[in-house]
């Protein structure tokens, strides 16, 4: 499960995941937040996938940007996104598919909130 929080004053949302996450929950808080009405292109995301157990294929990962394509017909310009996970292994996932695809804005993993936080609202974007 997924459950999506914006915070105005950032502006920033924060997606944090519980229990077994697959692609399709992924997807699914992609295209809420898209669709949601304080939606911007440009305001900081943060995944916090700390409490989740990722059930991704390898050929998922490598299909991801496609599959984030099918659910939304517009792409982020700018901003940040941040990811938190404690796997050193999901971290190097997420860090690669961050690198091998355009997504409009700048991927960094962090292991707290606070951090990932400060990050993406930094004012040197």
């Amino acid at each position: 499960m997924i459950d999506s929080e914006f915070h105005p004053a950032g502006p920033y949302v924060i997606h944090s995941a519980s229990g077994t996450i697959d692609v399709d929950h992924l997807l699914a808080a992609t295209r809420d937040w898209f669709g949601h009405e304080d939606f911007d292109p440009a305001t900081a995301v943060v995944w916090d996938l700390r409490a989740a157990y990722l059930n991704l294929s390898l050929e998922e990962l490598s299909k991801m940007y496609a599959s984030v394509r099918r659910v939304v017909d517009a792409k982020r310009s700018g901003g940040r996104t941040a990811w938190l996970h404690e796997s050193a292994i999901i971290t190097a996932f997420i860090d690669i598919v961050g690198e091998a695809f355009d997504w409009g804005s700048q991927w960094h993993c962090f292991s707290t909130v606070n951090e990932a936080v400060a990050w993406c609202l930094e004012a040197d974007r």
